[in-house]
């Protein structure tokens, strides 16, 4: 399966990405310009291109990314049948407080 995570900034998708990850042993996979960075190397690649082609070629594992910021990611995302979108909100006085405690 592969989960991809949408929504404004401080609403929580990277929260939610890493339950998915520490309940379900999910696999985070970023995009190198993407907002979240983890530490290791691994599961960063350079386009949403080649994030879907490992994906892709590692279908039967579970994989996570909240880098789904654009019509024409999601559209390449969404080709696959094991993608699914989860798509979050929440309300913008909570997430003003979230942003000054940056």
């Amino acid at each position: 399966m592969f989960i991809g995570i949408t929504g404004p900034r401080l609403v929580g998708k990277h929260t939610v990405a890493k339950w998915l990850i520490s309940k379900h042993k999910f696999t985070l996979v970023s995009l190198r310009d993407g907002s979240y960075v983890v530490k290791d190397e691994d599961g960063i690649f350079e386009t949403p291109k080649k994030l879907l082609e490992y994906v892709t070629k590692n279908w039967r594992r579970n994989f996570v990314t909240c880098n789904v910021e654009t019509k024409e990611i999601l559209e390449l995302y969404r080709k696959r049948p094991f993608f699914f979108l989860i798509a979050m909100d929440g309300p913008v006085l909570t997430r003003y407080k979230r942003y000054r405690l940056l």
